[in-house]
């Protein structure tokens, strides 16, 4: 385990609570669907733990990335996003009245949920650029068209 000898272990300890947190919630709001009509309930207990788990690994995993070579990229990541949220809405399915999510076969993915992570990386790039400039109204004017395409797209 030298590999993660450097891990923030607070912040392991912190993910892995709130995982098992998810985890049981997830249970109990799901029980007492699961067991009435179809008896899925191990199976829905499973599947979240199992990528509760698989949360955790990639926090392990990212938790390792030097986050100024994540920013390097921070661009390009939030533009993938936007084509990702932008195909939302042109081919994804419509489900409960709404169309959020893009299936791959086995597993559907929520573009939103990339896209805020996406917004955060450009807007630490684009202000971090800008510090002696910082409190300037063309900072305030950069990050609103930065988050507003975003937000746009989301709200369509």
């Amino acid at each position: 385990m030298r590999l993660y000898k450097n891990v923030d272990k607070i912040l392991l300890v912190a993910a892995i609570l709130i995982a098992l947190l998810g985890v049981v919630f997830v249970f109990s709001a799901t029980y007492e669907r699961a067991v009435t009509p179809t008896p899925n309930l191990e199976k829905l207990f499973v599947k979240q733990c199992i990528w509760a788990v698989l949360g955790i690994c990639i926090l392990l995993l990212i938790s390792r990335i030097d986050y100024s070579r994540v920013l390097d990229f921070s661009y390009l990541f939030y533009v993938i996003n936007l084509m990702f949220l932008f195909f939302v809405l042109v081919k994804a399915t419509e489900r409960y009245g709404a169309k959020r999510w893009i299936g791959f076969g086995f597993f559907s993915l929520q573009p939103s949920e990339f896209i805020k992570i996406s917004v955060i990386l450009v807007l630490a790039t684009f202000l971090g650029a800008r510090k002696e400039h910082r409190g300037s109204f063309g900072n305030y004017i950069g990050s609103f068209f930065i988050v507003a395409p975003a937000f746009l797209l989301i709200f369509l």
